[in-house]
């Protein structure tokens, strides 16, 4: 690449979708982007 050695990754094989979700977002939730516990003990 660019006239240097490289390792060039390949991805092969066979996959399956084992299922679909729908994610919703409440307006009012306390923590919309996430929460870890020192969050919430603290």
């Amino acid at each position: 690449i660019g006239g240097r050695p490289a390792v060039v990754p390949e991805i092969s094989g066979t996959s399956w979708i084992h299922g679909l979700n729908t994610i919703v977002l409440d307006h009012d939730d306390p923590f919309p982007e996430g929460f870890t516990v020192g969050d919430t003990w603290a």
